[in-house]
């Protein structure tokens, strides 16, 4: 399934369902919602679902690669069976999608409707929570829904319901996953969302100098999202290390964060293949308005923790970034120090530590994605590079 086909269905269902609109769980086994598409654009109108008659519905879109990619084998099913119904749902703007009919009409077999109210969409796709496109609905002709799911899979199904051999529970169980996938997926957007924001709240009050409703801020994020502790707990330590009143609480949390972070319950070679005391560290560093030498002191102590731990890291790749974000942070504290010579020699290394990085994607959008990152990756450590080298040739001056 094409993924940005699932976003931007995934938003027109997040807007029914921030209207308030609920609705019983639609899949196998329970009866189809009312057809309730118009107007029709392509082929004979269809006014209802009449029992005695096989459909298939079809929700598509005009900007969607896999939907357009399956007109043809949707219109070989609808030439190969002219006694089942083949309809093609689109819940867009009319003139695009006669647009779109300009251009790919002649390859249609089947008939095409528009969903202008966004009805099918609430009744039909978000009832089903399988929020993507291309998404088949096969009606039987008892008016019961009797499989979903993409239209490269139909032909089976179909075949088999015709025949009157389709076993129900069967495909009411691969349906099942596959909506218990849809329904972690739109959990785990939600939730990432509502992580963003806080994220975006916490900086904002740690920018306003208001340290104690930041800290209380990120305790009660980090309880509330789990799966994110560390990070509001590091933006905790970063807005107690920010507060010059609250310094030697940030050096005890810094100590206790990464202690609990080595050894607490869990997989212990998972942890290490993240750079939780490098991150740390970052936060000690980076405290422009907070002057203590002792942030620095234990952001070294920090870092040291992270380069003895690179022996236990088997991934190479990770290795090799953790060991690039160590002398970045180290860059960083020796910057901090005004020590700028030092900062250009670091990164110098981390520069060439990146280059030493191989690509294990096997496809080429795999490929051009890891060449994507490798770019950016440079480019921040070249422009770090360019102004800490800009300090070092000030200071040299007389």
């Amino acid at each position: 399934m094409n993924t940005n086909c699932r976003l931007v269905c995934a938003l027109l269902v997040a807007a029914f369902a921030a209207s308030g609109v609920a609705a019983d769980l639609l899949t196998v086994g329970t009866p189809a919602p009312p057809l309730e598409a118009e107007p029709f654009l392509h082929g004979e109108a269809v006014k209802e679902l009449s029992k005695g008659s096989i459909y298939v519905i079809e929700f598509s879109g005009t900007n969607c690669a896999p939907c357009i990619e399956a007109i043809p084998h949707l219109s070989k099913l609808q030439k190969k069976h002219p006694n089942v119904i083949f309809i093609s749902i689109y819940c867009e703007k009319e003139a695009d999608v006669r647009q779109f009919l300009g251009r790919h009409g002649e390859q249609m077999s089947f008939r095409v409707a528009m969903d202008r109210d966004f009805v099918m969409q609430k009744n039909w796709l978000e009832a089903s929570r399988l929020t993507g496109i291309p998404t088949v609905f096969l009606v039987g002709a008892d008016g019961i829904i009797a499989w979903i799911g993409s239209p490269t899979d139909l032909d089976a199904p179909l075949e088999n319901i015709l025949a009157g051999t389709l076993n129900l529970r069967l495909e009411r169980m691969r349906s099942s996953f596959q909506q218990a996938d849809n329904d972690a997926f739109t959990t785990w957007e939600t939730r990432q969302k509502q992580i963003s924001e806080l994220h975006r709240t916490i900086n904002g009050q740690i920018e306003k100098r208001q340290w104690g409703e930041a800290v209380r801020s990120s305790v009660q994020a980090a309880h509330d999202f789990p799966e994110a502790e560390f990070e509001f707990l590091n933006s905790k330590l970063y807005a107690l290390a920010d507060n010059p009143a609250t310094t030697d609480q940030a050096l005890k949390f810094a100590a206790e964060l990464s202690a609990g972070m080595r050894f607490s319950s869990g997989d212990i070679q998972a942890r290490r293949l993240r750079a939780f005391d490098v991150e740390i560290a970052q936060s000690l560093a980076d405290r422009q308005g907070n002057a203590d030498p002792l942030l620095l002191e234990a952001a070294r102590i920090l870092l040291g923790k992270a380069e003895e731990a690179l022996s236990q890291v088997k991934d190479e790749d990770a290795r090799l970034m953790q060991k690039k974000y160590i002398r970045q942070v180290s860059a960083m504290v020796a910057a901090r120090k005004k020590d700028f010579v030092t900062a250009v020699t670091l990164l110098r290394e981390a520069l060439e530590i990146l280059r030493q990085r191989k690509c294990s994607a096997t496809t080429a959008e795999g490929r051009k994605e890891w060449e994507h990152i490798q770019r950016e990756y440079t480019r921040e450590l070249e422009d770090e590079l360019a102004r800490y080298g800009k300090a070092a040739a000030n200071m040299s001056k007389p």
